[in-house]
């Protein structure tokens, strides 16, 4: 009876490994998405994170202000911190930056869009994960990780 439980419990395990493998390799398989006028919704899932949602969503998470630097200055220290945090740049302009950050075992693909609000003197962000319900928390973590590393770039 044990031996069944256990080789029950196993055979459950594997299923959902390989399981998590399809879904790393669906979110590979999806569009990047491209710069637009404004950064995109957030679905009503819990995986994503977006300076333009208001401050009483959930998804919501402060915009990164910029007003003691030259927004000239700002994409470019940017790119940087990205490519520093392991991100790959798939398209960027004066006004803002595509990003895909990938997960390392399964190959999970998060977006992340990072874009220059001059008018207000901040950078707008936006993170999510392609695939799946929660990211426990990373793209949060991400974007305050950008914001930490960004700032602190800009005071060199």
């Amino acid at each position: 009876m044990i031996r069944i439980i256990i080789l029950v419990i196993i055979v459950l395990v594997i299923l959902m490994v390989i399981g998590l493998f399809y879904v790393g390799h669906q979110s590979r398989q999806m569009a990047t998405p491209s710069l637009a006028a404004s950064l995109p919704e957030c679905p009503p899932t819990p995986n994503c994170v977006s300076s333009l949602m208001g401050p009483d969503d959930s998804h919501f998470i402060a915009p990164v202000t910029i007003s003691d630097y030259t927004p000239a200055d700002v994409i470019p220290a940017a790119a940087t911190v990205i490519k520093e945090m392991g991100g790959q740049i798939t398209e960027s302009n004066d006004n803002g930056i595509i990003v895909t950050f990938t997960s390392g075992l399964f190959g999970f693909v998060d977006d992340m869009q990072v874009r220059l609000d001059s008018t207000h003197q901040h950078l707008e962000v936006y993170s999510a994960s392609r695939v799946g319900h929660s990211d426990l928390g990373v793209n949060r973590k991400r974007v305050e990780r950008f914001r930490a590393l960004l700032i602190q770039h800009l005071k060199k």
